[in-house]
């Protein structure tokens, strides 16, 4: 299938399924402990970009987790599938690798399950549109064994979803067990701070996102301990993601940023965009 707006298409396990009838067993421990891990991508006519980076990050996040290993060469088959079936040039496309059927508990049976998502995706040229954030009491774990992996293990922030939309702001601002920022809550942070422009470190607990790879390779910006309580200090905010690309940031619990999409996420997104291209043409 190709052109047109496309649909919503899975593979599961070895077959091109419909998004709406794949089934998991019921004793897959992705279910029952949220025992996997994933990746995000953004397809752009038809590619999945940054796939290095993110096949990288993957093996790692599987290692991490100690699961076995899921060949690449099986993946990027099951992505070609998923992606012609999908039909849409632009696509959000989602590996996600579970431990598997296991038995009850936590020990994991022999087999892991592989899934491939793929669904028509609309990208903004530009910069997004500005967003609220707020900063929640509850701190990302710097010293826990999932630091630095992409795990599905997401009921934490289901939590502080339900309490960004209660309070109408768009995004949420983690620190560390430490008081120091660490990660928006699905996206990296970079702020302008001291005429500095910087990250949070991921010894802050975050997550090594692809855009925040590709911007510190640009010089774009630099790694920093950042306190919690010099937030309002920033002059310039913005959230980055692989899907989103950059989204400037205008409030920090209701206080406005002086500066809202202004030159460092412009040249944020040139940095970004310049990388895809480069991407593309080795690809």
């Amino acid at each position: 299938m190709s052109g047109g707006a496309g649909r919503p298409v899975a593979w599961l396990d070895g077959r091109i399924v419909e998004a709406d009838a794949a089934a998991i067993r019921v004793d897959d421990h992705g279910l029952t402990v949220g025992d996997g891990v994933f990746e995000t991508l953004l397809v752009r006519g038809g590619r999945p970009g940054f796939w290095d980076r993110h096949m990288a990050r993957l093996a790692r996040s599987m290692q991490a987790m100690a699961m076995a290993p899921v060949g690449v060469d099986l993946l990027a088959a099951a992505v070609d599938e998923v992606v012609a079936a999908c039909g849409a040039p632009d696509a959000r496309l989602r590996i996600t690798v579970t431990g598997g059927p296991g038995p009850g508990g936590l020990r994991r049976g022999p087999h892991p399950t592989v899934l491939v998502t793929a669904a028509p995706l609309v990208v903004p040229a530009g910069v997004a549109a500005p967003v609220s954030v707020l900063t929640v009491p509850f701190a990302r774990n710097d010293r826990g064994p999932l630091v630095g992996v992409k795990s599905t293990s997401y009921a934490e922030a289901a939590v502080i979803q339900a309490r960004i939309e209660a309070a109408g702001a768009d995004d949420a601002l983690l620190g560390d067990t430490r008081g120091r920022v660490s990660e928006a809550l699905t996206a990296n942070v970079f702020l302008v701070l001291d005429g500095r422009r910087v990250t949070p470190s991921t010894d802050s607990g975050c997550l090594g996102g692809i855009v925040r790879e590709v911007l510190l390779e640009a010089g774009l910006a630099e790694d920093a301990d950042i306190a919690l309580d010099r937030l309002d200090e920033a002059t310039e905010v913005f959230l980055t993601s692989s899907v989103a690309g950059v989204r400037p940031v205008a409030a920090i619990d209701g206080r406005p940023v002086p500066v809202v999409g202004g030159p460092f996420a412009v040249d944020a997104l040139a940095a970004f965009r310049s990388a895809e291209a480069a991407d593309a043409a080795a690809g």
